[in-house]
């Protein structure tokens, strides 16, 4: 007499498993594992403070100077930059930063240019391991030069940003991230 599979599975329950079997039930998810797949970006309550080092572009109709005493001068095309961060995310897909840098660089007359910056903004992200993002933010754009250069001069700046954030361990992530002030 043949027997039909699926009559014997519904009529018949099937025999226990042994736990050392490959035949094993699937678990149901957890959640804790699924965090944990996720990184720290999955956390709450996170605090962080880092280091950045980056490019600065000017643009060349910038408004950097100190008008009326001293003429619109351009700024070299590219210039190091570098600072301190620090940010807070109550939650996994939200944060607060804020940062403070410094770019040193000169205008076309050879006269050197210190820039500085003081910027805070709101961070969107993904929370994964890696974390896609969009800031937007405001803070003050400055510049120290002699008065053959530009002299001293303070502006408010609007930024937004996209980048990604790779929790590499639980004390280190690095960043990519281009933005436009």
């Amino acid at each position: 007499m043949r027997s039909c599979p699926w009559v014997h599975a519904r009529c018949c329950p099937s025999p226990p498993v042994a736990p050392s079997s490959p035949q094993r039930r699937r678990q149901a998810p957890n959640p804790q594992r699924r965090a944990a797949r996720r990184g720290l970006a999955a956390q709450r309550e996170l605090f962080e403070l880092g280091v950045y080092l980056g490019a600065f572009f000017p643009a060349a109709n910038h408004e950097l100077y100190d008008f009326p005493s001293v003429l619109h001068r351009e700024l070299e095309r590219a210039a190091f930059e570098g600072g301190l961060r620090v940010g807070y995310l109550p939650q996994p897909w939200w944060g607060v930063e804020g940062e403070a840098g410094v770019m040193p660089s000169a205008a076309t007359n050879g006269e050197s240019a210190n820039l500085y910056h003081l910027r805070a903004h709101l961070l969107a992200q993904l929370p994964y391991r890696l974390a896609p993002f969009v800031l937007a933010g405001a803070g003050l754009l400055g510049i120290e030069s002699g008065r053959r250069a530009m002299g001293n001069d303070v502006d408010a700046a609007f930024h937004w940003g996209l980048g990604f954030r790779y929790y590499a361990t639980p004390r280190l992530a690095l960043r990519l991230e281009g933005r436009h002030t």
